[in-house]
């Protein structure tokens, strides 16, 4: 009986031996569980956190895309100047804008930054139908010369081919249906040659006989000396020829019919959106002198001849034959707004419409 005894305690002995194991092993079971369960946790929360970094950025790249946007919209000449699109801080990031112009289209890349999470979006931009000869700030539907002294802060296009001699200097893109000659000590920001044409724009002139008032239309050649033109509605109508000498000036646009030549000291300001020189059938010929505050200098049909000191404050130069500017012309600043009357003409806000929007 005492043996049976001896037995049965060492059995309970091993019992209590093997649930001692087991429960150690059930805690070490456990314990891993639970580590891995909050490492889980923990990666879930990284995930988490990160997928929302992620559409912060993508929110602060759409946010620089919607501000180049809408200086374009404004100044589709801002183009070319990087100065305008500065990295900017926003919402605990930043957006980073580029304005890309491969083959002579126009993309906004836009980067959105928060921590060291980016977002990248791409849209390219186009000026509206029958609007894309104010993308630049001198258009020539045929070929054109900046030669002399001339300095252009503005990109230029010629549905045919430019010549740039002398000092002439361009602070912008050049384009060209065909070749760009860039010669002696003249410079470009960069030459783009065998682009795509653009269409020459085209403008109802009835809308400016329209806008003039009685007193201001005229009828013949007028040559007129040391005037002060004040039109009524800022629109001078000839039908016929002008010819203005002497000191003069006028507050608004003159538009005729047959050929502009300005000849001494005048001096043109802004009204409005109107436009500063239009010419329906024949040649704008700038001589002496000449100051433009603000406006188009357009020709429909020949030819825009720039001698002397001309220089434009803020405008575009568009001329159906061909541009010559020689001796001291600048052109300070392109056109931000476009002119009324426009033929056929697709405009939407601003002028101008997203082609493609992507990541």
């Amino acid at each position: 009986m005492k043996r049976l005894a001896a037995k049965t305690q060492i059995k309970r002995g091993n019992c209590k031996g093997s649930v001692l194991t087991g429960a150690m092993l059930f805690l070490v079971i456990l314990s891993f569980l639970a580590a891995s369960l909050s490492q889980l946790a923990l990666s879930s929360v990284n995930s988490s956190e990160r997928i929302e970094r992620s559409y912060k950025a993508l929110l602060l790249a759409e946010s620089g895309v919607s501000h180049a946007y809408a200086i374009l919209k404004q100044n589709y000449a801002a183009k070319d100047d990087p100065t305008l699109f500065p990295e900017t801080v926003l919402g605990g990031g930043s957006f980073d804008v580029e304005i890309l112009q491969p083959d002579s289209r126009v993309v906004i890349q836009s980067i959105g930054k928060i921590d060291n999470i980016e977002r990248t979006l791409l849209v390219e931009v186009t000026l509206d139908a029958g609007t894309e000869a104010f993308g630049f700030g001198v258009f020539s539907n045929k070929e054109g010369e900046v030669l002399g002294n001339s300095v252009v802060n503005a990109s230029m296009h010629s549905n045919e081919e430019w010549e740039i001699k002398g000092n002439a200097q361009v602070n912008g893109i050049v384009t060209a249906v065909e070749e760009i000659e860039v010669e002696g000590n003249a410079s470009v920001t960069q030459a783009i040659p065998f682009s795509s044409p653009q269409p020459f724009p085209t403008f109802d002139f009835n809308t400016y006989y329209n806008l003039a008032a009685p007193e201001d239309r005229y009828t013949g050649n007028q040559n007129w000396n040391n005037v002060n033109l004040t039109p009524t509605n800022g629109v001078i109508y000839v039908n016929g020829n002008v010819r203005i000498g002497g000191t003069s000036q006028i507050i608004g646009c003159l538009v005729v019919t047959g050929k502009i030549t300005i000849n001494g000291n005048f001096n043109q300001y802004g009204f409005g959106d109107l436009p500063a020189f239009m010419s329906r059938d024949y040649q704008i010929k700038l001589v002496g002198n000449v100051n433009i505050e603000r406006g188009m200098v357009y020709a429909n049909c020949h030819h825009v001849e720039i001698l002397g000191n001309t220089t434009i404050q803020e405008g575009v130069v568009i001329t159906f034959v061909n541009l010559k500017a020689t001796g001291n012309f600048t052109l300070a600043a392109p056109l931000t707004t476009i002119p009324p009357g426009l033929n056929d003409a697709e405009v939407g806000e601003g002028g101008m419409r997203k082609l493609t929007y992507h990541e």
